[in-house]
């Protein structure tokens, strides 16, 4: 008795039609045909690697141009895209002798002027640790009658002002 057993998960012609679509499609657009198998799997039903297998065992060598077709246009818009990039960015210009000079002047006025600001810095707290000195020798003098000499308490609210 030979009795046929019929598979139900044979692929019709509209399931390899759906197959190729989504793969011609995700190559064009470049994206991988991993994600393709999976959108098809989605569609129909069946697992993304049962569309690969389908994919990599049957269709792929039947529809060898149409993929080479489908790389090459997305070669195309990806080279069309580049060249509108660089079209809209715009290539810096080398600088004249005039305008290197005149950088370099600007560099060093900048360079001094970072200078002057932190000596401007640093003498404050100099002077205050002067002060501070001067504070304690006097402190101690002071200790016997509890007061501050007028003339230390003028140099150190100037100070303390600035």
């Amino acid at each position: 008795m030979s009795t046929k057993i019929e598979r139900y998960d044979i692929w019709t012609e509209a399931e390899d039609d759906l197959l190729l679509c989504c793969v011609l499609d995700n190559v064009s657009e470049g994206k991988t045909q991993l994600k393709a198998f999976e959108r098809a799997g989605k569609e129909l039903g069946r697992t993304a690697d049962a569309c690969g297998y389908r994919w990599n065992a049957i269709l792929r060598k039947q529809f060898k141009k149409e993929m080479e077709q489908a790389k090459k246009a997305y070669l195309r818009v990806k080279e069309k895209q580049k060249r509108k990039k660089e079209k809209s960015t715009p290539k810096p210009k080398k600088a004249t002798a005039k305008q290197r000079s005149d950088y370099e002047k600007q560099a060093k006025q900048y360079a001094e002027e970072q200078q002057k600001k932190m000596v401007s810095r640093i003498s404050p707290v100099i002077e205050v640790k002067e002060y501070t000195i001067r504070l304690t020798k006097q402190e101690m003098y002071a200790l016997g009658n509890g007061s501050v000499p007028q003339d230390l308490k003028a140099e150190i609210n100037r100070h303390f002002s600035k």
